[in-house]
């Protein structure tokens, strides 16, 4: 992937990438950020035609191999706020790797508690010199998408990643 891209540019490759991995499994699918600038909550709109079962799907893409959630930590670390504002599932597109993608799909419940748990983690059980504000960006590495967790180091407690393997998940959205 070119890295002179801009964000928006990245993220509208990311929703595009995942809309055809929808059209693939049979779903229709609606674009929210074609008439919605950039939508908070949710980027598709994904309906199964079988039983009219609506998913509003929040896209998140990566070169980094980290992928920004769009909130705070102090969000994050707030099990109201994320109740209220993850709407449904969520797809990460880890573009990473030259000319190939790969999907990691978690359901809402999933997207609430992995967020929840490894801000948590890496607000109250790293051993740190310097303070961090509870304003700055949450993440997600990548490492906890595809299921690791991570060991206790001089610098932080364990993290037990509360998901299981995410990648292709397709299934999670029927």
């Amino acid at each position: 992937m070119t890295t002179s891209l801009s964000k928006n540019q990245k993220g509208a490759i990311g929703e595009h990438l995942v809309a055809a991995k929808l059209l693939e499994q049979g779903l229709d699918v609606f674009m929210a950020n074609m008439s919605i600038n950039n939508s908070k909550a949710y980027d598709i709109l994904a309906v199964v035609p079988d039983n009219l079962t609506t998913h509003f799907i929040q896209v998140k893409f990566n070169s980094t191999k980290y992928f920004n959630a769009g909130m705070t930590i102090e969000q994050c670390l707030d099990h109201d706020y994320l109740s209220q504002h993850i709407v449904g599932p969520w797809i990460f597109v880890d573009g990473s790797q030259k000319d190939k993608y790969d999907f990691y799909i978690l359901t809402r419940q999933e997207v609430i508690d992995l967020l929840y748990q490894s801000h948590d983690w890496y607000w109250n059980h790293y051993f740190r010199t310097k303070a961090i504000s509870s304003k700055s960006p949450a993440g997600f590495k990548l490492i906890w998408l595809q299921g690791l967790s991570e060991g206790v180091t001089n610098n932080h407690e364990a993290f037990i990643n509360p998901i299981a393997n995410a990648k292709e998940r397709w299934d999670k959205i029927k």
